[in-house]
């Protein structure tokens, strides 16, 4: 997410109003004072193309997911570009670069488990004609001075500076436990079979008691969750964050869905539905027998037991 600004509620609302010109303008001097901003971007992809304009809509998509793939966000890389898949199908160009996508990071080898990085003092260095030795605690505020580096920060104290790195955020589908279990070719197969899928702020993704053909995963953005209580009423049980799966238990159970899902903001996820996960199968019978073990114990959560219990 961004920070919030003063447009930052009227873009969502022009976009619920499908005012997307009038959105698009304003993303556009969003994206001017914040020019790294790559959820702007998406919102701005995504807008032109809803707007008809898909020639910008997949240049501009197209930059954000090769930003991606290079930063080592394959989920959100693949997002994109299954987004791309969606507003223009059965483009050989878009279906190899996302095969390409996957083919990468299925051959890449599985990360070494690394230890908490230890902060690093390095002795102060002395301005000219001073005494290393001397204490300057008082030449800048609390005798603390932070400084920015790209992974992480430093920060100058008496007597030294303290240099820490900044842990890089995990991929939800790269390294989720999840997918530890799949084969490369199991993992090839899954993610090709993910479909894009966007939602306006406020958007149920789905209702309690529906029957329930697919699980997502959270590419950005977060969704509250909600049980009905004996009264009828709905309570908030929980907040899932970017990264979660959702969907999954009705997936395997045909069961109808256990909670309301609400969009918190514009929302980015990949879903598989029950249609492709049984031709998968037919290839990589394991896959179903991995997820229902990863999440079969999510069936009935503890705080939705309360909620329903009150």
């Amino acid at each position: 997410m961004f920070g919030w600004s003063q447009n930052s509620d009227k873009i969502s609302v022009l976009l619920q109003k499908q005012k997307y010109d009038q959105a698009i303008e304003l993303l556009k001097k969003e994206i001017q004072n914040n020019p790294g901003n790559m959820f702007l971007k998406t919102q701005l992809a995504n807008a032109w193309a809803k707007a008809g304009h898909l020639k910008s809509a997949l240049e501009l998509f197209s930059q954000i997911g090769e930003e991606f793939s290079k930063t080592g966000q394959f989920t959100k890389a693949l997002s994109i570009f299954k987004q791309m898949e969606r507003i223009y199908p059965n483009q050989l160009w878009i279906d190899e670069k996302i095969r390409t996508l996957v083919k990468a990071k299925s051959l890449a080898p599985a990360p070494t488990a690394q230890p908490d990085p230890v902060p690093e003092v390095v002795p102060s260095r002395s301005r000219a004609g001073e005494d290393p030795a001397e204490d300057h605690t008082g030449d800048h505020e609390g005798g603390i001075e932070i400084s920015n580096l790209d992974g992480g920060f430093e920060i100058e104290i008496s007597g030294g500076t303290l240099r820490t790195e900044t842990p890089k955020p995990q991929d939800p589908l790269a390294e989720s436990p999840l997918f530890k279990a799949f084969s490369d070719e199991e993992f090839q197969a899954f993610v090709l079979g993910l479909e894009s899928k966007s939602f306006e702020p406020g958007e149920i993704l789905f209702s309690e008691g529906q029957s329930g053909d697919s699980l997502m995963v959270l590419v950005s953005g977060q969704v509250r969750v909600y049980v009905r209580k004996p009264s009828g009423e709905q309570e908030q049980v929980r907040i899932m964050p970017e990264g979660s799966f959702i969907g999954e238990i009705s997936l395997l159970t045909q069961k109808p869905r256990t909670a309301t899902i609400v969009a918190m903001s514009y929302l980015e996820v990949l879903e598989l539905d029950r249609a492709k996960l049984i031709d998968m199968s037919k290839y990589h019978p394991e896959i179903p027998n991995i997820l229902k073990e990863a999440y079969f114990a999510r069936a009935n959560s503890a705080e939705e037991e309360r909620a329903r219990k009150a």
